[in-house]
């Protein structure tokens, strides 16, 4: 009762304050004299390639009020993206190639004033999935809906966008703690462009925009889950049976998706001083991989989660540094007892980019999970289970990224590798493109998984490995 409570008052809090924001923005006369939107806080780390900068820019950007929009304009724009990938081991329980498909996306943007309206859907042949049925949330089925939103502009301090998006915050590539958005590790690891990685969610998303301080508050009103491996496409490691399973033992997993009682809720204030972004976050919602296990049925199940966290970024000798942290408090559990539901966790990550020679870029980070309460879980897990593999107090994972673009500007080289010295196991994943012409792009890469034990990380996936390749055609 006191949490919806407090749940409430919160949300109760936020309506005023944009009323209010509102209110200010339409009583002024004239226009501030220093930009009202300034920059937020991005990823280290933008993207591969960014070829087509549009395609890259943070949410918050892409509805920059202070860009000269005219009385009435629209975009329309088509990507045909076609990738074929085969595993480089036998599979277990899987087929023998990783990805086959084809993708016709329409992207369609409508301008009036202040007011954008956005559609981008994928068409979709997959024979390798076979499952054609529509499923929004899983991103599978012919038609995959990317973005579906209106974005409004009520007054220079404050924006708006409703509907179906892709939201990103916090400061690490391809390490997330704060950024509590869903991700789809599915199309990471079978060789999708990259952009595809941040699954869209259904939310509401305010920007709430000072000379001091800026806030943005984001409301999912059911949850939105990672897109990880259950066996269909991606092996896992099943602890019920002690080994890695694929097609033959799929995930069974319980999602909420009760609307309204199943909601998330998450909130970013920030601001840039002496060119360090500083930024603070909460999330309440949960843990978006399942964390927990019905020890009966083996079904899995989300279990809730609140994150406090912060980060800070910003030119640090030659290159641009940054720190990240975040508490994972395990709203189900928060005493440690209970095995079959995750502990609650201290996360840390550190990072830091530069530029070489030739053309060439190097970015770094060190990331560490530090479960609370883990003599309690430990001996909790010998009295229920035996003989199960319990998981270290600390995970580490190191992480480097390596690009370059050689002397033809239309190629483009770069490999990305976690290693974790705590499960001795590692991902490595290696990609090019060539630019043939403003329409043609030929692409290919790997995705390799290394592990001395098959309930690791990134051990369970070995027998995932693949490598692929593909063209891009835009009309």
């Amino acid at each position: 009762m006191a949490e919806e409570m407090m749940k409430t008052i919160i949300k109760s809090i936020i309506v005023i304050t944009m009323i209010c924001f509102a209110s200010q923005g339409i009583a002024q006369d004239e226009p501030l004299q220093e930009p009202a939107h300034p920059q937020a806080p991005s990823p280290m780390y933008q993207d591969d390639f960014p070829l087509f900068p549009e395609e890259y820019a943070p949410v918050e950007d892409q509805y920059h009020p202070q860009q000269d929009y005219q009385p009435e304009d629209y975009n329309l724009s088509v990507l045909l993206d076609t990738r074929m990938g085969i595993r480089t081991q036998s599979a277990i329980h899987q087929d023998e190639f990783s990805i086959g498909e084809g993708r016709l996306q329409f992207a369609y943007e409508h301008k009036v004033d202040t007011l954008t309206f956005n559609c981008k859907a994928d068409f979709v042949l997959d024979p390798v999935l076979d499952q054609y049925a529509i499923k929004l949330k899983d991103g599978t089925g012919i038609v995959e809906l990317r973005e579906l939103n209106v974005a409004l502009i009520p007054s220079d301090n404050m924006d708006l966008i409703a509907g179906r998006q892709t939201l990103s915050w916090g400061t690490g590539d391809l390490l997330y703690i704060n950024n509590l958005f869903p991700k789809d590790w599915i199309s990471l690891y079978i060789g999708r462009d990259e952009r595809y990685f941040d699954a869209p969610t259904d939310a509401i998303k305010l920007g709430f925009y000072s000379l001091y301080i800026n806030m943005d508050f984001v409301y999912v009103p059911w949850f939105d889950n990672d897109r990880i491996p259950t066996g269909e496409r991606l092996s896992y490691y099943n602890e019920f049976i002690g080994e890695r399973v694929g097609q033959n033992y799929v995930m069974d997993i319980d999602k909420p998706d009760d609307i309204f009682d199943d909601d998330e809720w998450a909130t970013r204030i920030y601001n840039t001083i002496n060119d360090f972004e500083f930024a603070i976050y909460t999330y309440n919602g949960y843990w978006k991989s399942p964390g927990a296990i019905e020890p009966l049925t083996g079904k899995r199940i989300h279990s809730r989660l609140n994150v406090y966290g912060l980060s800070v970024q910003g030119p640090v000798l030659h290159g641009v540094a940054c720190f990240e942290m975040g508490l994972y408090e395990s709203r189900d559990d928060k005493a440690g007892h209970n095995p079959y539901i995750k502990n609650s966790q201290l996360r840390l990550l550190a990072g830091y980019r530069f530029d070489l020679p030739n053309q060439m870029q190097l970015s770094t980070q060190y990331y560490i999970e530090i479960m609370r309460d883990h003599q309690k879980y430990q001996q909790t897990l010998a009295l229920v289970a035996p003989g199960s593999p319990p998981e270290d107090e600390g995970r580490h994972v190191i992480t480097a990224r390596l690009t370059q673009q050689l002397i033809d500007p239309n190629i483009h080289l770069s490999v990305l590798m976690y290693y974790c010295p705590t499960d001795t196991d590692l991902y490595v994943r290696p990609a090019f493109q060539y630019i043939f012409n403003d329409n043609i792009t030929l692409l290919g890469g790997a995705n390799l998984f290394v592990g001395n034990e098959d309930h690791t990380y990134w051990g369970q996936n070995e027998r995932d490995s693949n490598i692929y390749g593909g063209m891009q055609y835009r009309f």
